[in-house]
């Protein structure tokens, strides 16, 4: 469907070459260290099911120039309230979490009486909201076995 368009064919993978490519560096109970074009990522999340999706959301964020918003850090597990929801529910969801290097932890407002809007970055609500629009309503990137 790019034919007589300016869109650009993109293709992410784990085990072949692509413009997104993916390695699975470290499994354990806890999640996963994932490298992403030379970004080191953790999650908690298991399974190279999850691998590719997190590879999807990654490769739409950086086309769409938001890679900036992923850091190549690599941090302790972070288990929060969403793990709990994701577990009673199984309703498919993405945590965006903000890091606070000085801590090692989430931001240290979080949870609190300042966890407010006051709180809420237009900027990551506008990527966040960007990315994944474009990835459950225009996906410009097909995945490569």
């Amino acid at each position: 469907m790019l034919q007589n368009t300016k869109a650009k064919k993109k293709s992410y993978a784990l085990k072949t070459m692509a413009d997104y490519h993916g390695k699975l560096l470290e499994v354990d109970f806890n999640g996963m260290l994932l490298n992403f074009n030379g970004k080191e990522f953790w999650t908690t999340l298991t399974g190279k099911f999850n691998v590719y999706n997190l590879l999807l959301v990654f490769g739409i964020a950086e086309e769409l120039g938001f890679g900036s918003t992923f850091s190549n850090i690599t941090v302790a597990p972070i288990t929060d309230d969403h793990h709990y929801v994701f577990q009673g529910s199984q309703i498919p969801m993405i945590d965006v979490i903000q890091h606070d290097p000085s801590r090692n932890t989430f931001a240290h407002y979080w949870h609190t009486h300042a966890d407010d809007m006051n709180a809420v970055s237009k900027e990551t609500l506008l990527r966040v909201g960007k990315t994944m629009s474009a990835l459950m309503f225009n996906p410009p990137i097909e995945i490569q076995p």
